[in-house]
This record gives C-alpha cells, structure tokens and sequence, in this order.
C-alpha cells in the first residue's frame, strides 16, 4: 500500500493561488455576499488538478490529510470537498 501524507496550506492553496485573478474574483464575490464562503475556496483548483494526476498514476494510494485544518472546523468540509473531486477515502491524523 502506498500513503501520500498531504497538507493543505502551502501545498494545495498557496500565495500564487491568493494573488491570481481566480482568487480575486471568488474573494470580492464572498465580500459581497454574492457567494457563500467554503474552505474550499482557499484551495487553488489546479493543485486538485494536480493531485487528481498524481492519484491517477498510483490507483492503491491512499491519502492521510495532515493538516492544521482540523484544529478549526474546516476540515470536514475541505474533506467532503476532496472526495467529491478525487473520489478518494481521506484520513485525518
């Protein structure tokens, strides 16, 4: 069995993410009330995209989130997020 131990800030959201036209357009929608705020939104899609690439090339992987996430609430939602995009079964440690 493969594990790929996976961390969120720095790895799929980052200051590239934050200062991108993506993130300026989701974070003025959320400022304005025309979006409801997700963790997920702190989550640069083409990281998913990446790591979606990844998962695909090794099919018996599986991913332990090791985040500070957990510490404050946005864990399970981050978690329901990445399933639903990886279809994968994620483990909190």
């Amino acid at each position: 069995m493969k594990i790929l131990f996976l961390d969120i800030d720095g790895v799929l959201n980052s200051c590239q993410y934050h200062n991108s036209e993506e993130w300026k357009s989701i974070s003025s929608k959320v400022s304005n009330d025309e979006l409801t705020y997700s963790p997920y939104l702190l989550i640069d899609t083409k990281s998913v995209e990446i790591l979606n690439n990844l998962i695909e090339s090794l099919p018996d992987v599986s991913i332990v989130i090791s985040s500070t996430w957990k510490r404050y609430g946005r864990f399970e939602l981050t978690k329901k997020y990445l399933v639903q995009a990886l279809s994968m079964t994620f483990f909190m440690v």
